[in-house]
């Protein structure tokens, strides 16, 4: 493959959704259940909901990875680099304390949802690209919510927002990847 060739599928991410919209479907709904899986189990203690939202993270990165590489857009590559970073990072040194875990969701979430957000203005010809821009944006208020109040959250109340904040990030997301390969599939459908 050429340099010219892995730039021009870097740059038309539409052609991927269209060619691999069940497989995003299935990485939607695997989100999706993620997100469940961390709204769920809110009230683990701390360490473990940090080590348990870490292999969320780290599951949530390689199948973001697997969408990236299908997809071919830096974006999106980028997205799965800080999913999987991120995850490792939780799993392999445990956050000491949620006041930390909270810091480090917050920066997850502000860049994850400026590279949403960024790849659904680079989406915009296709269809429901605007659940990708809201899962953005709701990613970037999570980000602003954890800023302005982790000085009021008392210790005991972290685990179960730090479980809240990961699935209220994971579930739209999840959606949107859905409402993306469906548009692609009935675009695929009417040419």
């Amino acid at each position: 493959m050429t340099n010219k060739s892995i730039v021009t599928r870097l740059n038309h991410p539409q052609k991927q959704l269209k060619e691999h919209w069940l497989l995003f479907i299935a990485l939607g709904i695997i989100l999706l259940i993620l997100g469940i899986v961390a709204l769920a189990t809110a009230n683990i203690l701390a360490k473990k909901l940090t080590i348990l939202v870490g292999g969320i993270i780290l599951v949530a990165g390689i199948i973001q990875g697997i969408y990236a590489w299908r997809v071919k857009q830096l974006l999106a590559i980028l997205n799965a680099m800080l999913y999987f970073g991120i995850g490792i990072v939780l799993l392999v040194t445990p956050i000491q304390g949620a006041f930390t875990l909270m810091l480090l969701l917050a920066f997850f979430f502000a860049l994850g949802g400026i590279f949403e957000i960024a790849m659904a203005l680079n989406l915009r010809s296709v269809s429901n690209w605007t659940w990708l821009l809201a899962s953005g944006i709701i990613s970037v208020i999570l980000c602003v919510v954890i800023f302005s109040t982790e000085i009021w959250l008392q210790p005991q109340a972290a685990p179960w927002f730090l479980g809240l904040f990961v699935g209220a990030n994971l579930i739209p997301s999840g959606m949107a990847i859905i409402q993306l390969a469906i548009s692609a599939r009935k675009e695929t459908e009417m040419t």
